[in-house]
């Protein structure tokens, strides 16, 4: 007879271990954080060619399933294609530069610089992934990752989000004034003639 239960949100674990007419108490506690870091740790086991073909491949399909109409979500998919591209320069650099340098730290690196350039977030990027992996050593490197990739994006392009809103035709107002407007005259943006409100106005009317 076997019984076994882990430890999570304050419950502890243990074994119960039957042999024979013999009953043996084997305790088997687990942290949160070591499961945390086991899982962020999966890299180390595997190959550096399926790491760069899981990346690749899974590139594509999630630029082609967030660009449709339907509820696929990108996050995770960004968190798998940085991790597994992160992980799979940290093999390299493990076995051409030097052999204590750790892939699974560049595995979270790589989540960190994909979807600070992505998605443009700073603080609770990094308050996310260093408390979802638990990897809390890694909080400079991640702090100074998510900045540059966040300074990278913005000389290129605006972030995914922004994008979708002037592909949808979504009014919006940006913070920073383009410097394009300030050759613009009022004329340039006003319609001919000028439609005006008065201080009382039916719905009717304004529709």
């Amino acid at each position: 007879m076997k019984i076994a239960a882990s430890k999570e949100r304050g419950r502890t674990t243990a074994s119960i271990v039957r042999t024979g007419r013999s009953m043996n108490w084997v305790p088997s506690f687990l942290a949160r954080e070591t499961k945390r870091s086991s899982i962020c740790c999966w890299m180390l086991k595997e190959r550096p060619r399926t790491l760069f073909t899981v990346g690749a491949l899974f590139y594509p399909l999630y630029l082609i399933t967030f660009g449709v109409s339907i509820p696929a979500g990108i996050f995770m998919p960004t968190v798998l294609v940085g991790s597994s591209l992160g992980a799979f320069a940290g093999t390299f650099f493990q076995h051409h530069v030097s052999s204590d340098i750790a892939p699974s730290t560049f595995g979270v690196l790589g989540a960190a610089a994909l979807l600070s350039g992505v998605q443009r977030n700073t603080v609770s990027l990094c308050v996310i992934l260093v408390e979802g992996t638990g990897q809390v050593k890694v909080l400079i490197p991640v702090i100074v990752t998510v900045v540059v990739a966040r300074y990278v994006g913005d000389l290129i392009n605006h972030g995914i989000y922004h994008e979708a809103i002037h592909l949808k035709h979504y009014p919006y107002l940006d913070h920073r004034v383009k410097k394009t407007l300030d050759i613009l005259k009022v004329s340039d943006v006003m319609s001919c003639p000028v439609r005006v409100i008065m201080a009382v106005e039916t719905a009717g009317s304004i529709e």
